[in-house]
């Protein structure tokens, strides 16, 4: 039951880790196309603008999955 469980818990931490990855890959993706579809033409400062603001949107999603990463389920922790 036991090892059960825990092969349970580390199947759904890693379909977990993958989800948060994708959705972060997918909002910085949403995120450049949002900002490229209103603006064809960009000066430079723009481009740099837009840059930092996925790039923004791409390190707040990495800081998510890695706090999911270290997560452990409360089950797990009292052992």
């Amino acid at each position: 039951m036991n090892a059960r469980f825990h092969a349970e818990s580390a199947f759904l931490q890693k379909k977990m880790k993958t989800g948060a990855l994708l959705l972060a890959v997918l909002g910085g993706v949403l995120a450049f196309l949002s900002a490229f579809r209103k603006k064809l033409a960009f000066s430079c400062e723009e481009r740099v603008s837009l840059w930092w603001d996925c790039g923004t949107f791409m390190d707040l999603s990495m800081e998510i999955l890695k706090a999911i990463v270290n997560t452990k389920p409360k089950s797990l922790i009292g052992q």
